[in-house]
């Protein structure tokens, strides 16, 4: 048994369900076996994306224990979400296309910075009692694409051309299938 908490179930189980947690809370669900249930979709999707939102999420959650975040909120997944949606929106605006692996490593520090970005914001706009959603994701993808952009050498961002948009990033895909 590798350690044990006060509920009983070893902290990889624990810490697999959170995972999960995280992942179903970007459809607003508390619950591991939607979170398997999403994440096996986006497996079917595109593996590439599925492993990125994965270890965003894995990251994430890690980081806000190791932070010293509530423990109720981390078990809920409320600091996973956040790392999914970095860690696959990385690969999906990535020009470098799938199974790019130099792409986990800002994927790895952004994931990290979302608990702390979250902390942040709770702060400032908990006097107002306002949530913070996905606002940390919205600014460090922001970030990393405007530190980026589409001549970097190493993580250059897909150029969207002009009136793209509702068009699938796929152009294999067929118009319909969004």
């Amino acid at each position: 048994m590798i350690s044990s908490s006060s509920s009983g179930q070893v902290l990889v189980v624990q810490l697999l369900g959170w995972v999960l947690r995280g992942v179903a809370q970007v459809m607003l669900l508390n619950n591991p076996v939607s979170g398997l249930l999403i994440v096996g979709g986006h497996f079917l999707q595109n593996p590439w994306w599925a492993l990125n939102a994965l270890i965003g999420t894995f990251i994430s959650t890690v980081s806000a224990l190791l932070l010293g975040q509530n423990r109720g909120a981390v078990s809920a997944g409320l600091h996973g979400y956040n790392g999914t949606l970095v860690g696959m929106l990385m690969a999906v605006f990535s020009a470098k296309g799938s199974w790019y692996w130099w792409l986990l490593l800002p994927n790895v520090f952004m994931s990290m910075l979302c608990p702390v970005v979250s902390s942040a914001l709770s702060s400032v706009v908990g006097e107002w009692d306002l949530p913070i959603l996905t606002l940390p994701f919205n600014i460090l993808l922001c970030v990393h694409v405007a530190a980026t952009g589409g001549n970097h050498p190493y993580f250059p961002q897909l150029a969207l051309p002009a009136g793209s948009v509702g068009q699938p990033l796929d152009p294999h895909l067929p118009p319909h299938v969004l």
